[in-house]
């Protein structure tokens, strides 16, 4: 089934080990490495109609203001994923953060 008909486009963005995988199950891709390059491929996706915009947390690191910017917004949902050398553990932050803002406790 294709990502439109499962309900919109998602894409991911990281370094190219870490997308590599991601490209053969043919998930759209976009290798990055500097924060500009992230910046871009972000805005990029969010223009095309990308609803879900997965990011390794080594970059989504490197961009908080972007990440700011479509936090308030429904669409693209901006999820921070572990790259190929594993987790350092911001993607859980940006999880538990949201989680208290919605609720207004940590439920951990």
């Amino acid at each position: 089934m294709s990502q439109e008909k499962q309900g919109g486009k998602m894409a991911v963005i990281g370094d190219r080990e870490s997308v590599m995988l991601f490209r053969v199950l043919g998930v759209q891709t976009v290798a990055a490495e500097t924060a500009e390059e992230t910046a871009r491929a972000i805005h990029r996706l969010a223009r095309d109609g990308c609803s879900i915009i997965y990011l390794t947390e080594a970059l989504a690191r490197l961009v908080p203001e972007e990440l700011a910017r479509y936090q308030a917004r429904t669409c693209p949902a901006i999820i921070p994923i572990p790259g190929s050398r594993g987790s350092d553990g911001f993607g859980k932050e940006q999880i538990q953060s949201n989680i208290y803002k919605a609720v207004g406790m940590d439920l951990q």
